[in-house]
């Protein structure tokens, strides 16, 4: 299961200094977090309350919302009543959508377009960014890019992980 996981680094923080000043920032994205979307008060994690029958309409609306980010993918949002988290315990789900490698992929590629055109201004200074470098990181290693940029993989190697599944 790991070894096709990727995700992408980044992070924005906020430092004041004076003079000329260079940031270096590293973060990531969690595949897990970014693919389903909760609907459901069971693990007090609920993006939205919806009433019975609503699901495929708000999944639609997700699923046309991330087609207009990138008009090339294939974007699919899936409802569904019972969505499991794959490794636990107790095969207890919740109601949710569910995001596919297309719909992850132009929300990812979305977010770091936003990060690279990403200014601050602050009284009479500004920031913005000059460069972002991605790591498409499938391995256990956390934060790799942070050691040793020559490690990582500029281009997606394998598919994201799939973490829930319908039951």
């Amino acid at each position: 299961m790991w070894s096709s996981w990727r995700k992408r680094q980044f992070i924005i923080f906020s430092k004041t200094t004076f003079g000329d000043t260079k940031y270096i920032s590293y973060g990531s994205i969690s595949i897990e977090q970014l693919q389903f979307i909760s609907l459901d008060k069971k693990f007090d994690r609920e993006s939205m309350g919806i009433k019975a029958g609503q699901g495929e309409e708000v999944a639609q609306a997700v699923q046309d919302f991330i087609q207009s980010l990138n008009p090339d993918l294939n974007p699919k949002a899936t409802f569904h009543e019972n969505y499991v988290r794959s490794g636990t315990i107790f095969e207890e789900g919740e109601v949710g959508i569910l995001l596919d490698q297309d719909a992850i992929e132009a929300l990812i590629d979305y977010t770091i377009e936003l990060i690279g055109e990403l200014s601050i201004r602050q009284a009479k200074s500004y920031m913005y960014v000059d460069e972002v470098l991605v790591d498409y990181n499938d391995s256990n290693k956390m934060m790799r890019i942070k050691r040793d940029e020559s490690s990582i993989s500029a281009q997606p190697e394998e598919e994201f992980a799939t973490y829930f599944y319908q039951k």
